[in-house]
């Protein structure tokens, strides 16, 4: 069955078509009209939800296979299921068939604009999921199953092959052979393309994955430094891109795969993996990296307090070869030992399994664990100065409110308009196309292309700049576009450009309550002495002004979108009883804004990591263990973003990232949103705390470092 989807603004013209077409029949759908204009009519109460929105009308053709035989009922039956999987539960549709060609097929007209909630339904990969959901219409009706456009980018065999996976497959069945046909090697190249490119990684990476995987590569370049093809090799076999498929050309990578590929950023990399290849991957025998390796792999199977012993059996036989320093491995079983006579449940011990379990593939064991006991023992420094308990945050607040009573408040501020706390976007040298597209493309890596292009467009006009420049930027995308796509382009970013002015001006913009700027010094002093957050977090969160006390006496802290805008509140009035903060609808503009915080030292703004927890005390600590972990910033991207409601998560920015640790706290609360959000992204990992929050262990460890530091004073007293 075949699926050919459009998109477009009027429903008269196209209800016309479907019913004046040749043996055209109406014969399902949810509305009572009964030709096209009554249909046109009742197609109006949707769009009277949403008058602001564009393209409202889905247009969807469903054709049989010459083979198959639907009856009426049963087209029914596929286009009520089909429309419900692809998002149009709530929606208007309409069913026509047709049996004026050779292929029997149905039309369904809908309006894009739910009845529930008045938005309209999400488009993003729509022909993706619609071969999706055929492919399983077909299993589930018995119909005949048609190849899928992904498909179709893979060359097929040749003759020769089938016959003989055919004639294998027969030898299987019958006992005459012990094993499935094998694969030929072209089946082979093009399965481990995929997989290397399953996280559409930049192309010097793919390659050098490649090269790993014992295929070699090889690109051409024309005069102008413009790809002309790519070839892989496995066991003395050449293939061209060409002969695997449209997928696995040089363009086939990026347009079908996804891979990101830049000339100026990725060329001398491709030419220096090309003259020296990187060999298949095997064990790395250095004693630290093997220890390393180790935890990695049963981090998933068991927790550190299985593992240690293990670990340090194989420490004390490297013990001779790390001579070098003076933290020795026997040192690290002194710290670790007392530990686990003091704590019987362990649990501190756990924190750092799990600490160490998110780290593992970026640092090794022996560099993280001291450096982490030596900044955790700088911060201990810190919560020694003062005194200040929970119980005392606002009787804290009164005197510093007395002794400064004089000082104006500063709102200025508090009124800014926040940007991510990141890298600054990068300077403009040329005002080429090629420089315009990644100027405008900062923080945008982690977006679909079609969507991350759709946003440069966007940026571009807000820019003042001409629509023809705009479409010459976008005809810079690794994408290669064609003029006419990228005229598209354009053209759906600046419908949506309009509409977002109108909106907003019949909607007050949003406005971050009032810091009480006398109040600060208080809010500082907690954080820092009674949470162990480093003051230089603290700091930036406040002169980034994410995070304050406002006019009212309230901790607040901001929410922002993904690129930086501020748009709602978190009201944090609970310090005594929880971490969680509660959102304030009446200061909030938008559903799409969260409390978050980036951190790390790559200059590419694409984020790899992302911490989801359950408050901005715990998104501060986390942001905190990791700067401590690596000594300074993360040597990765990393977003630490507070999930206030699970039902409201930046999905569609959460699916392109491999890494996402689930870091909630403990609790019911903590443990039922973590459950969700797992369903919600299956390829993130729960990394509970063992106290009630991070915040609690972070305590906990930065408590267990004071005692150690006392006893040793003690000892050096005697």
């Amino acid at each position: 069955m075949i699926g050919k989807q459009t998109k477009g603004r009027g429903f008269r013209k196209l209800l016309d078509y479907l019913e004046s077409s040749e043996n055209a029949k109406l014969i399902g759908g949810n509305m009572s009209g009964r030709n096209s204009r009554e249909l046109a009519k009742e197609f109006r109460l949707s769009r009277q939800l949403n008058p602001d929105a564009e393209r409202v009308v889905y247009h969807v053709s469903l054709s049989a296979a010459k083979d198959d035989v639907i009856s009426e009922d049963k087209w029914c039956e596929i286009g009520n299921r089909y429309m419900k999987e692809m998002g149009f539960d709530a929606n208007q549709f309409v069913i026509f068939r047709h049996q004026n060609t050779d292929d029997d097929h149905v039309h369904i007209a809908a309006s894009r604009i739910r009845m529930d909630t008045s938005l309209l339904v999400d488009d993003s990969w729509d022909y993706v999921r619609s071969e999706k959901v055929l492919r399983q219409i077909e299993i589930d009706y018995e119909l005949v199953q048609v190849q899928g456009s992904r498909e179709r980018l893979n060359r097929t065999q040749s003759t020769g092959q089938f016959r003989r996976i055919k004639r294998e497959q027969e030898e299987y069945e019958a006992g005459k052979r012990d094993t499935p046909p094998d694969k030929s090697i072209k089946q082979l190249v093009q399965q481990t393309i995929d997989n290397a490119s399953v996280d559409h990684p930049q192309m010097p990476e793919l390659i050098m994955r490649l090269q790993q995987s014992g295929i070699s590569v090889r690109t051409g370049f024309t005069r102008n430094g413009k790809s002309k093809g790519i070839s892989y090799e496995k066991d003395g076999i050449a293939f061209s891109g060409t002969q695997l498929g449209a997928a696995y050309t040089f363009p086939g990578l990026q347009k079908h795969l996804l891979i990101d590929y830049q000339p100026k950023r990725d060329d001398a990399r491709i030419e220096q993996l090309l003259n020296n290849p990187v060999g298949r991957t095997v064990l790395n025998q250095q004693p630290i990296n093997a220890i390393a390796d180790f935890i990695k792999q049963s981090a998933a199977e068991s927790t550190l307090a299985e593992v240690l012993p293990q670990v340090i059996e194989q420490l004390y036989g490297h013990q001779q070869q790390l001579e070098e320093g003076r933290t020795t491995l026997g040192d690290l079983r002194a710290l670790i030992t007392p530990k686990e006579q003091r704590l019987s449940s362990q649990k501190a011990v756990d924190a750092i399994a799990d600490f160490i379990e998110q780290l593992a593939a970026e640092s090794t064991l022996v560099e993280t664990l001291p450096q982490l006991i030596e900044q955790l023992s700088a911060s201990q420094q810190q919560l020694e100065q003062g005194r200040t308990t929970l119980d005392d945050l606002r009787p804290a607040i009164a005197p510093k409110e007395q002794q400064l009573s004089s000082q104006t408040t500063v709102d200025a501020i508090a009124q800014n308009k926040a940007q991510p706390l990141t890298t600054d976007k990068p300077k403009l040298k040329e005002n080429s196309s090629a420089e315009l597209y990644k100027y405008y493309s900062t923080e945008l890596q982690n977006l679909l292309v079609t969507d991350r292009d759709k946003e440069i467009a966007n940026r571009a006009l807000l820019d003042n700049r001409q629509v023809e420049e705009v479409e010459e930027i976008i005809l810079a995308s690794p994408a290669r576009w064609t003029t006419e796509e990228a005229k598209a382009l354009v053209l759906i970013a600046n419908n949506q450009l309009v509409s977002n002015r109108k909106q907003k001006q019949s909607s007050p913009q949003f406005t971050p309550p009032s810091e009480d700027e006398k109040l600060w010094p208080a809010l500082k002093n907690y954080l820092t002495q009674q949470r162990g957050i480093s003051s230089t977090l603290v700091e930036t969160l406040h002169l980034k002004g994410l995070g304050y006390i406002d006019q009212q006496r309230k901790v607040v802290f901001i929410k922002r979108s993904l690129n930086g805008e501020k748009s709602g509140t978190l009201v944090w009035d609970t310090p005594k009883q929880d971490d969680r903060c509660s959102q304030n609808s009446e200061n909030t503009q938008s559903r799409q804004s969260w409390f978050h915080i980036n951190l790390g030292r790559e200059t590419d703004d694409k984020i790899e990591r992302v911490f989801l927890c359950d408050s901005p005390i715990d998104a501060l600590t986390l942001a905190h263990m990791d700067m401590n972990a690596h000594k300074g910033l993360p040597p990765v991207k990393t977003m630490y973003l507070v999930v206030d409601d699970p039902d409201n998560l930046p999905l569609e920015f959460l699916k392109n990232i491999s890494r996402i640790g689930l870091a909630f706290s403990k609790d019911d609360q903590g443990k039922e949103t973590a459950k969700t959000v797992l369903k919600l992204l299956p390829q993130s990992k729960q990394l509970p705390p063992n106290n009630h929050s991070w915040n609690e262990d972070l305590l906990e460890i930065l408590h267990i470092e004071q005692q150690k530091r006392r006893q040793q004073q003690r000892g050096f007293s005697r």
